[in-house]
């Protein structure tokens, strides 16, 4: 929601939970943000291709590529907040993943990282 107030639209989030669909939809009304969308569904089943994709406290780094994968094409870039266990997540998805990864330090908590990640794959995908 920050990133679509701030200028980066057009935007859909994903929201499963019925509740928290509906608050988005009355926040966007009532922002004037005409094309932010609300996809009520969970990430496996939303459809499309995006320039980015970003989530916070979805699932480890690993899964949610895999979860996610589908909805990214080759120029796609993810920004990731994982916290403290960036480093970790990041070198346990590496295991089965590829592509071009970079840690972010927080600018809100010293031990915290962003994980940027460009051109993700599976591993031995072409």
């Amino acid at each position: 929601m920050v990133i679509a107030i701030l200028g980066g639209r057009p935007m859909t989030l994903n929201e499963p939970r019925r509740l928290r669909a509906e608050f988005l939809r009355r926040a966007i009304s009532e922002l004037g943000l005409g094309d932010v969308t609300v996809a009520d569904c969970k990430v496996e089943q939303l459809n499309g291709k995006y320039d980015f994709i970003t989530a916070r406290a979805v699932a480890r780094l690993g899964k949610f590529f895999g979860m996610a994968w589908h909805l990214a094409h080759s120029e796609t870039k993810w920004v990731l907040p994982k916290g403290e266990s960036a480093k970790s997540e990041l070198d346990e998805a590496k295991q089965t993943w590829q592509g071009g990864f970079r840690l972010v330090p927080s600018l809100t908590h010293p031990a915290s990282a962003i994980v940027i990640a460009e051109h993700v794959q599976r591993k031995g995908k072409r």
